[in-house]
């Protein structure tokens, strides 16, 4: 058998390598060698300036010479201390550190050259001719000197360093940002190396780099054998994600391209924030509409003074509406929830972002009444935000005394105490599933909403004394909340799978956190009492594409690395959800993302004797009578896959 000799890599070329990648991952030069270079740059240059006139045109005496160098150093000295040229880190020098030189230099030379016209008088025709050629050449030397480290670095160093080949999408203004400041290695590992657009682009070239257009799967293909297949494709903002979502997106998921999204403008313009920024396109960026921005002028100038109170302020929805108020310069911030820890995480959260809001966290039950009286006399809130509730459809399903007691009884206490304490605002978070509920939480939150709507008629007409509004806000899944699909997703893709969905044909529409907040926070700023505001949720999207796209994001191929089964719809789930901003069920507002459901108005005297005969019942613990009660009321609410379809008979 014929021995293979596998040779190794010599000493010195291991060494070379390491000194290489040593230089690489210095953050920059010493500061102290760039300004002794500078300083013998700029120097010299007026030597050398001074030399070829003094031997040429003879402006100067030969006793000048001493009185020259002893002059051109202290000004150089001065001007590159006073501009801080050296400063910069110069494997990454940009146009604007090439004028910060040119100015400096061009300083530089009229200080020089003006104090030797004020020493030597006799010689003034010539200032201005040596003022251009020293400025010239001492820019000419710096920027050279920049230009040779920023070479060295692209040339020889950085290819020798481990990094991932980076397609960037798009030619606007965001994608040739991108591809300035990665093509300035200033974050690594990402090195670009082609820019691609749907635009036609043939024979073009972005930041040096080539420009090509691309129509579908095979001209994407005929790049790849071109220019070899890339790492990453990062995108310069969520716009383009959803633009592409079907497209590009896809194409690269279903052939494991890593798929990145640029930071925000302010970002892109700060090395520092944009390495931490530049991230992992999630599932959040492939909702298949752009993100929703919602312009908060209005809600600040609403706010700010106010005495604000959020209840559910620990939960996914109520933290953010926290975190938002909190930007808004109100005069209290009152939190109040039950959980201890989350509220506990909230607290030091704003404390830490927002150190001038006066925070109150407040232990409590919305169910309590003299808990809410104690929270009520000590602050006296002005606008309620109430996003506390029961929400999850199996387990109300299997108590819905509970249920009840929360999302019924809760509010009804809540509302109570706000009219009494003469609140400007009440704003109850409500859920899509509300409409025509199929389950106990849905219902529970119709018969929430109906409260609400019944109190703000009662103060309207004065048969319930009063100035309170009552708004209340209607929206889909959350992305995101806590015991939602998404973190169970990544939870059992962590877990080896099987991720669980329960029909292959089930949909849902989605929103974001702060997509939805955002909007309640408008939302209740325009009512004026009595509205139930529903947003629009863009299209409904299959659970099933959205596991498979989560396992692709992951890296993982559905049904090969990770399984997915279907286990069947649980008790009192639709298959499908209603369209929420439907224009035969709503009203438009000046906001196209928000518009006004048409509901039937309820009166206090119509609502109140079932809202307490199911409180009593919740209280008893008659599940059955508690659920028939809900049914008297709210008589569109038909139960599915749900032991309660026995009452619809």
């Amino acid at each position: 058998m014929t021995d293979i000799n596998i040779s190794k890599p010599s000493k010195r070329k291991v060494w070379l390598l390491s000194f290489i990648r040593h230089l690489y991952n210095r953050p920059f030069v010493n500061r102290w060698l760039i300004f002794l270079l500078d300083v013998m740059g700029a120097w010299i240059s007026s030597l050398l300036t001074y030399g070829f006139f003094r031997y040429t045109l003879r402006p100067f005496a030969a006793n000048n010479d001493l009185v020259f160098i002893g002059v051109s150093l202290s000004v150089v000295l001065v001007i590159i201390l006073l501009f801080a040229t050296y400063k910069g880190v110069v494997r990454h020098s940009t146009l604007n550190e090439v004028n910060r030189i040119m100015w400096a230099m061009c300083t530089k030379s009229f200080l020089l050259y003006l104090t030797l016209w004020l020493i030597f008088p006799g010689y003034s025709r010539y200032v201005y001719i040596l003022f251009f050629v020293d400025w010239a050449m001492s820019s000419f030397i710096l920027v050279s000197l920049r230009s040779l480290v920023v070479n060295v670095y692209h040339r020889v160093i950085r290819p020798h360093v481990k990094h991932k080949q980076t397609w960037i999408y798009g030619n606007g203004p965001r994608s040739a940002s991108l591809s300035y400041l990665l093509s300035t290695g200033a974050v690594p590992p990402y090195m670009p190396t082609l820019v691609i657009t749907r635009e036609k682009s043939q024979g073009l070239r972005l930041s040096g780099m080539p420009l090509r257009s691309f129509d579908d799967e095979y001209s994407i293909k005929v790049l790849m054998d071109t220019f070899g297949t890339p790492d990453v494709v990062i995108f310069p903002d969520s716009a383009s994600v959803s633009e592409e979502r079907d497209r590009l997106v896809e194409f690269c998921l279903n052939s494991g391209v890593e798929l990145m999204m640029a930071p925000d403008y302010e970002a892109l313009t700060d090395v520092n924030q944009a390495k931490r920024r530049i991230r992992e396109i999630r599932i959040e960026d492939l909702l298949g509409r752009p993100t929703i921005q919602v312009p908060m002028g209005e809600v600040r100038r609403e706010l700010e003074g106010k005495v604000v109170m959020i209840t559910g302020a620990a939960g996914s929805i109520g933290s953010e509406i926290v975190r938002q108020v909190a930007r808004m310069q109100v005069k209290k911030l009152v939190l109040f929830d039950n959980a201890e820890s989350p509220l506990h995480n909230i607290r030091l959260e704003i404390e830490r972002k927002h150190p001038e809001v006066e925070m109150y966290p407040i232990i409590g039950d919305v169910r309590s009444e003299d808990r809410l009286r104690f929270v009520f006399d000590k602050f006296h809130p002005q606008y309620i935000f109430h996003a506390a509730a029961y929400k999850h459809v199996p387990l109300m399903e299997e108590n819905p005394c509970e249920a009840v007691a929360v999302n019924v009884k809760g509010t009804y206490e809540l509302a109570q105490m706000a009219v009494q304490y003469g609140v400007e605002k009440f704003v109850m978070v409500s859920t899509d599933k509300a409409v025509r509920p199929t389950n106990v939480m849905g219902s529970t939150k119709r018969v929430a909403e109906m409260i609400v709507q019944s109190m703000d008629r009662g103060v309207k007409n004065g048969t319930l004394p009063g100035r309170t509004r009552f708004i209340t806000t209607r929206f889909g899944n959350v992305l995101g909340s806590n015991g939602s699909v998404i973190p169970l997703f990544r939870q059992q893709i962590e877990q080896g799978g099987p991720l669980t969905v329960t029909d292959p044909c089930i949909t849902r529409f989605f929103m974001t956190i702060p997509e939805a907040c955002s909007l309640v926070l408008e939302a209740g700023m325009m009512g004026q009492g009595g509205e139930i505001f529903a947003f629009d949720m863009g299209e409904a999207m299959k659970i099933d594409t959205l596991a498979r796209n989560m396992i692709k994001l992951s890296g993982l191929r559905p049904d090969i690395d990770i399984k997915i089964e279907y286990v069947g719809l649980r008790p009192g789930e639709k298959l499908y959800e209603e369209v929420l901003h439907d224009k035969e069920t709503t009203l438009p507002t000046h906001n196209p993302k928000i518009r006004v459901a048409k509901v039937r108005e309820c009166e206090m005297k119509e609502v109140t004797p079932f809202v307490e005969k199911m409180i009593a019942c919740s209280t008893e613990i008659k599940q059955m009578d508690t659920v028939a009660a809900i049914k008297e009321l709210v008589p569109e609410f038909k139960s599915k896959n749900s032991p309660y379809e026995v009452l619809d008979k």
